[in-house]
């Protein structure tokens, strides 16, 4: 569930972290995506670490971030 991978991403070390965003999260967002779903439809269901997570993950495939990295801007709000 979502509330595991909230847990892992705050209470894993750094391996278990990664297992969450790349494993999961990217999983989800693939899987889904190739299905011709939106992957927005998950998240609400996102913890809040999750959540900065699946946004990293988001502009990395975007082509604006070089690597995955936690992303705290929330959609739709003014760039920085």
């Amino acid at each position: 569930t979502f509330a595991v991978i909230e847990r892992m991403h705050t209470d894993g070390d750094a391996y278990v972290a990664e297992l969450a965003t790349i494993g999961y999260l990217e999983g989800i967002q693939n899987m889904v995506g190739h299905a011709g779903v939106d992957p927005a439809v998950f998240v609400p269901y996102l913890g809040p670490e999750s959540a900065r997570w699946w946004r990293g993950l988001d502009r990395f495939w975007a082509g604006e971030h070089p690597t995955v990295e936690p992303n705290d801007e929330q959609p739709g709000s003014p760039a920085v």
